[in-house]
């Protein structure tokens, strides 16, 4: 088993997550399978799985999936969970002589944990087959903070009280109380230095790049970049979330990268 820091989340990820949550419901699925259209019978990797949904909502529109990932725990809970689905423990980064053939890899979400992401583009370059389709979700490098006094400045409407999103906005999913987005703050955008993320009391390795370094890194590894989208939720999510909702139709907290394999 991989030595990964995602180990001794999984089970409270996984209990979190489920079978995708709000962020993954109305900005990332509705985008992705904009992007595939018909998934039916195509083979569809998804890189740095977690606990496997993604590949679930695949597999339900007629994908046929697998799930790699390096934490050994998060492919254990994904196998318990969704036991028609193949999830195999894989570092993408350390990928060699793979003899698997897809059409279409996704990183959701998880491109931006990981340390050597110029290795594990170029691995599944070859992992594509000629014409194989990338397409990359990662934290919107323009509005991805490196520090936690940055992010979204809230005002809770209960006490008037204020404070700062930090580096993501997952925790808003929990906040009960009404509030309103103030304004943005970032800094140091061209700063690529690690910053640790906190989930469950559990800390996690994550890193903030520019749009030059993910770009780069996919020409360079042979993709010809089709598009470029900065989605936004879709309007039957204000009635779950309107304070998020509110937020993420102001500024995008996703980008999404859609490319194919170049083989000239």
């Amino acid at each position: 088993m991989h030595d990964s820091e995602w180990n001794p989340i999984a089970d409270k990820w996984n209990h979190a997550i489920k079978d995708g949550n709000w962020f993954h419901k109305y900005l990332i699925y509705p985008v992705i399978l904009d992007l595939l259209g018909d998934v039916r019978g195509r083979k569809i990797l998804d890189v740095g799985c977690g606990n496997g949904h993604l590949s679930h909502m695949l597999d339900a529109k007629g994908a046929l999936a697998t799930g790699v990932d390096k934490s050994g725990e998060m492919v254990k809970v994904c196998r318990q969970r969704y036991r028609e689905i193949p999830f195999e423990e894989m570092d993408v980064a350390e990928a060699a002589d793979c003899q698997w053939k897809f059409d279409c890899a996704i990183f959701n979400n998880s491109l931006q944990d990981m340390e050597r992401y110029q290795d594990g583009i170029r691995n599944v370059h070859d992992m594509l087959v000629p014409g194989g389709e990338l397409i990359i979700v990662v934290k919107h490098p323009c509005f991805h903070p490196r520090l936690a006094e940055n992010g979204w400045k809230l005002q809770f409407e209960n006490d008037g009280s204020c404070s700062m999103t930090g580096h993501g906005l997952t925790s808003l999913l929990e906040q009960e109380q009404p509030y309103t987005g103030l304004y943005f703050a970032m800094d140091n955008y061209y700063t690529n230095d690690p910053h640790n993320r906190t989930w469950f009391g559990e800390s996690t390795t994550s890193f903030t790049r520019t749009l030059e370094e993910y770009f780069g890194a996919v020409v360079s590894s042979g993709f010809a970049v089709k598009k470029i989208l900065e989605p936004r939720p879709l309007p039957e999510g204000r009635a779950e979330q309107e304070g998020l909702y509110d937020l993420l139709t102001r500024i995008p907290n996703f980008i999404v990268m859609f490319a194919t394999r170049d083989d000239g």
